[in-house]
């Protein structure tokens, strides 16, 4: 996953594209929230979809010049 992220990563500065590392935010924290999953354990619950959100919101606020 690391690798894919920082392949994403330089692609995105060669382009000057703001990025979410979702996954580097949110490693440590989501497998330790059941609550953030749906029933079949793999897709966002409501919740999880509230996090992701709020971990994202600070990049799009930039992206949207708020």
């Amino acid at each position: 996953m690391q690798a894919f992220n920082q392949k994403i990563e330089a692609i995105a500065r060669q382009y000057q594209l703001l990025v979410v590392d979702a996954y580097s935010e949110t490693q440590s924290i989501i497998p330790n929230r059941p609550e953030f999953f749906s029933e079949d354990g793999f897709h966002p619950s409501d919740a999880g979809y509230e996090y992701w959100a709020k971990t994202m919101w600070p990049v799009v606020k930039t992206a949207i010049g708020e």
